[in-house]
C-alpha cells in the first residue's frame, strides 16, 4: 500500500521540530526568506574560511545559476534558476552543521554523506523540478562582488535582503529521517 503524501505550509525560518517531522515524498509549500548559494559562494566560505555575511540559522537555501548580464561597468540581474545539487555536495554538511541550514533545495539529489549530516542536526532537501523556480531582481538584492567595498566574493549569495518567497512548492527528497 502506498503511503499518501502530506501537503504542509510553512514559514521560514524552519525550525528543527518542524523539520523532523517531513517525511519523504511530501509537499511542502513556504513563505519567508529563502537564500541562494551556488558553488563559488561555498567555495569562498569554506575553502577561504570567511563566514556568509549574514545568519543562515533555519534558513532554506537553494542551489542557485544567476544569469548576469552587462551593463556597462556594472553586472545587472537578469534572473536566478536551481542548479544541480550534487556539485556542491562537498558543502552540505557544513552548511548544516556549522551554520544551521535547515533545508537545502535543488534538483538532482544529495550524496550520503550530506544525508547523515541531515539526519544528526535535523535539516531537509527539497527536490524542485528544474527551472520551476526563478527569482526576479525585483524579489531579490544581490551582492555584487564588483560593488563590495570590501572585496567578499559572495557572487550569488543573497545580500542580508534575501527573496522573500510566497507559496513556493517544492516535495522532500532526502531527510533526517534516513
Amino acid at each position: 500500500r502506498k503511503k499518501m503524501s502530506k501537503v504542509h505550509h510553512l514559514t521560514s525560518p524552519f525550525s528543527e521540530e518542524v523539520i523532523r517531522s517531513l517525511h519523504a515524498g511530501d509537499i511542502v509549500y513556504f513563505d519567508g526568506p529563502l537564500f541562494g548559494i551556488r558553488d563559488l559562494t561555498q567555495i569562498h566560505i569554506f575553502d577561504h574560511n570567511n563566514p556568509p555575511p549574514v545568519s543562515l540559522e533555519g534558513m532554506p537555501c537553494i542551489h542557485t545559476a544567476p544569469s548576469l548580464r552587462k551593463v556597462g561597468d556594472k553586472w545587472e540581474k537578469i534572473c536566478v534558476g536551481t542548479t544541480t545539487s550534487t556539485r556542491m555536495d562537498r558543502f552540505t554538511p557544513g552548511l548544516i552543521g556549522q551554520y544551521g541550514v535547515r533545508a537545502i533545495i535543488g534538483k538532482g539529489g544529495l550524496y550520503q554523506g550530506s544525508l547523515e549530516a541531515m539526519k544528526q542536526y535535523g535539516a531537509v532537501y527539497l527536490a524542485i523540478v528544474g527551472g520551476a523556480l526563478w527569482v526576479t531582481p525585483r524579489l531579490a538584492k544581490w551582492l555584487d562582488q564588483r560593488e563590495a567595498k570590501n572585496k567578499s566574493y559572495f557572487d550569488g549569495m543573497l545580500e542580508e535582503d534575501p527573496a522573500e518567497t510566497a507559496d513556493t512548492s517544492v516535495q522532500k527528497g532526502g531527510d533526517s529521517h534516513v
